[in-house]
């Protein structure tokens, strides 16, 4: 149920077909998704991109949604993953992990959610990510998706 307007929304999909998202009026809102499999890693304290993290979408208002496993390699040790619309960081969209002083490797998970409008290509939509010290972050599998809003 669409809680703006109080009519229908639906997940769709046959056993062998993508789930898509239908809106209101029927038709796909569904706009474009990239995904990728196994560890990168970045001792970088800047933010830098996540590999395989990005889309170009052309204009329009989009929710984006991001998903991916994690570890960051020393206690007390932060790790901060960021969205991204044509360079800028999006407001409000940072999410921070610190590892524990006794966790040990332990690998954890992060969602991040924004709304964007995008002006056009070449204004990309990625996610980028950071160390907060001397550690090394892991980011395993990975799933960026972008809605029409």
């Amino acid at each position: 149920m669409n809680v703006t307007t109080g009519r229908p929304s639906a997940f769709v999909g046959g056993a062998d077909e993508p789930l898509a998202l239908l809106s209101e009026a029927g038709g796909s809102a569904f706009n474009s998704q990239v995904d990728a499999a196994g560890d990168i890693t970045t001792t970088s304290t800047l933010d830098v991109p996540a590999t395989g993290m990005s889309l170009v979408p052309g204009p329009g208002d989009y929710v984006a949604l991001f998903t991916s496993d994690f570890q960051q390699s020393g206690n007390n040790e932060d790790l901060f993953i960021s969205l991204y619309n044509g360079g800028v960081q999006v407001p409000n969209s940072e999410r921070n992990f610190r590892r524990g002083a006794s966790q040990g490797n332990v690998r954890s998970s992060m969602t991040l959610m924004a709304h964007l409008t995008v002006v056009g290509p070449p204004d990309a939509i990625e996610v980028q990510w950071r160390t907060g010290g001397s550690g090394t972050s892991t980011m395993g599998n990975r799933e960026l998706i972008l809605l029409n809003a």
